[in-house]
């Protein structure tokens, strides 16, 4: 009895997934480059600091942080600090469809109205055509909830306002402009639904099965929903600028870390560590999570969005596949880059870095490590 449970133990080891080995620093000239290129970045981006990973499997990872967490107290920024993933967090809202979706559980081009309450759908703009994968694709025509209904100034006005028992009640009264269905218009609301119709397809909730399907099988442990843990933090800022009613100077940075993320669930709910964000990308990229077929259709598009991801390009050429998250106090990315196989995860922990800035230093850091193989 003892032989059979040690080998059942056994058994399920050998099948989780693979661990990430600890690698060496890169070489120095790579590391010194890539260190001036990220102190450049957060002195243009305004930010009060940067975390920055770089995973080359079997050979190198850099972990590097610059700058301040906190800064009332001065805090220094450290690599294994925990932030608000943003839009990253439609990566794991992707994933968790496409397992379903592999599973046989649904379909993408199942309408929604197949999982949806039908008076909700029937009161969305082209409602009895929007599919699964319109959703993923952002081609629903749905317009954006946080520019509807005056909910970005309730957001930054009421940090602590729970939007749970709401937010869907918000995307079916919208009535903002999109480029109609059919076309990409990037909306948060999309992903709300996919969080929904996750929901009504397992019967449980989406928070419940995606911490079941995806992060405690990963072993993700300093991954979290809808909250960030006090200890630990990355402390996120917005300008004094942006915020209603604020009094201060308007360059003054104003800590919103904490705020409720409820209006997020599915779109920007995570938060998490570039090791974790690292592997869970990893894991998905190589198959561990769904099957590799399901995991090439992501960014299988001559857009800028495929399934659930962004596709990076310069020059007309894709050299990242991902996604960016801008928003919650952060400016994120998770990615690999192709063909070279490198992953990277980063954050500047203020809001609106400016998205040509977060590209420029993404794209920067592709230059350093491109076709680096030592």
């Amino acid at each position: 009895m003892i032989r059979l449970v040690l080998f059942l133990f056994y058994i399920l080891l050998a099948s989780g997934p693979k661990a990430q080995p600890t690698l060496p620093a890169p070489p120095s000239a790579i590391s010194d480059s890539l260190i001036s290129l990220t102190k450049l970045f957060k002195k243009k981006s305004g930010a009060p600091g940067v975390i920055v990973r770089i995973y080359n499997p079997d050979k190198w990872e850099w972990n590097f942080s610059n700058g301040l967490s906190d800064i009332t107290n001065q805090a220094p920024a450290k690599p294994d600090m925990i932030f608000r993933t943003a839009s990253v967090s439609k990566l794991f809202c992707a994933t968790a469809i496409l397992k379903l979706a592999s599973e046989g559980t649904l379909k993408l081009n199942d309408p929604i109205n197949k999982w949806l309450d039908k008076h909700f759908v029937d009161g969305l703009s082209n409602g009895n055509r929007i599919t699964i994968q319109d959703l993923l694709r952002h081609t629903s025509g749905l317009p954006e909830p946080q520019l509807e209904n005056s909910l970005q100034d309730d957001i930054l006005s009421n940090p602590m306002k729970n939007y749970g028992d709401t937010i869907l009640t918000i995307i079916g009264k919208l009535s903002g402009q999109s480029l109609g269905y059919g076309f990409y218009f990037y909306s948060n609301a999309n992903f709300n639904l996919l969080a929904e119709i996750i929901k009504n397809a397992t019967g449980s909730t989406y928070r419940t099965y995606l911490n079941k399907n995806i992060i405690q099988p990963l072993n993700l442990k300093n991954t979290y929903q809808d909250s960030l843990p006090f200890d630990n933090s990355f402390k996120g800022y917005i300008p004094c600028s942006r915020l209603p009613n604020c009094n201060l100077l308007k360059d003054t940075l104003i800590e919103y870390s904490y705020a409720n993320v409820s209006w997020g669930t599915g779109c920007a709910d995570i938060s998490s560590t570039t090791q974790d964000l690292i592997k869970f990308y990893y894991s998905l990229q190589n198959g561990q999570i769904i099957p590799k077929n399901m995991v090439d259709s992501m960014s299988t598009n001559s857009s800028l969005y495929g399934l659930g991801t962004m596709m990076f390009r310069r020059n007309g050429i894709c050299y990242a596949i991902g996604h960016m998250g801008t928003g919650q106090c952060y400016s994120n990315i998770l990615c690999k880059l192709i063909p070279s196989n490198i992953y990277i995860s980063f954050s500047f922990n203020r809001f609106m870095v400016g998205i040509d800035n977060v590209n420029d230093y993404l794209y920067g850091l592709n230059t350093i490590v491109k076709g680096v193989n030592k």
